[in-house]
């Protein structure tokens, strides 16, 4: 699908700028392109180019705006992901409305943008660009956002793993059901189960069963051992790991 572009600009400076480069927090600003983002912590005048446009600028700005709290500086956009998981923020590789999408390679420094819509394998995003005057709405390729989307934390309850049943299973060749109880294990969710060796493998949709506070999973245990379990949100929310021996 040909890209729809939109864009908010002041000045045209003989074309779009092709590579991003968006910068981090030296020469923070308030104001960027008639936009006001007091404790912004990233810049948005570009001397060279004679520009305001900051696609990190903008990514705090949105999320100051629709999240209603200040992220802290997480600097270069390609960093975005790892500080906001580092963070606790839920850091998921499927888009959603109101999020920041993160990309590793769209630009040397990275990229960031704000997710408006979701459209199959497409989103219709709001970013700014530096070297490019103000901002613009345009469809994006999900795929461009290697780094994944940050969702804000409040945006589901974090699942808790507490008991198995059995607790001790045996290492079958075949498949047998176990039960996880706890809470907020609603679909939807996946489980990753690591084995002794450390592989891991993930539990989901039909091999998945929900009850009260709970999540039954139909799966082979082939391994005798200490093994581990994590329930995950499709928006990266997840469970610390659950610790269970195989017999």
């Amino acid at each position: 699908m040909k890209s729809i572009l939109t864009i908010n600009v002041r000045r045209m400076l003989g074309g779009l700028v092709l590579f991003l480069a968006c910068s981090s927090s030296a020469l923070a600003v308030d104001r960027c392109a008639g936009l006001y983002s007091p404790g912004n912590p990233y810049q948005c005048y570009n001397t060279t180019t004679n520009t305001e446009g900051n696609c990190t600028w903008m990514g705090w700005y949105m999320a100051n705006t629709v999240f209603h709290y200040s992220l802290p500086s997480w600097g270069n956009a390609g960093t975005w992901a790892g500080s906001a998981a580092s963070a606790n923020f839920p850091v998921s590789m499927t888009p959603g409305v109101d999020t920041i999408g993160v990309s590793s390679t769209l630009s040397t420094n990275g990229h960031v943008v704000w997710v408006l819509k979701v459209n199959g394998a497409q989103v219709y995003v709001r970013e700014m660009q530096w070297g490019v005057q103000g901002w613009q709405d345009r469809w994006r390729n999900t795929a461009d956002f290697n780094r994944g989307f940050i969702y804000p934390k409040a945006a589901w309850p974090r699942p808790v793993a507490s008991w198995l049943y059995p607790y001790s299973p045996w290492g079958w060749n075949y498949n047998q059901w176990i039960t996880l109880s706890g809470y907020y294990l609603y679909a939807p969710l996946v489980v990753d189960l690591t084995t002794p060796t450390g592989s891991t493998y993930t539990v989901q949709g039909s091999q998945l069963s929900y009850g009260y506070n709970s999540v039954s999973m139909y799966v082979t245990l082939n391994g005798r051992g200490t093994w581990s379990l994590r329930a995950l949100w499709s928006n990266g929310q997840r469970s610390d790991p659950f610790y269970f021996t195989v017999k």
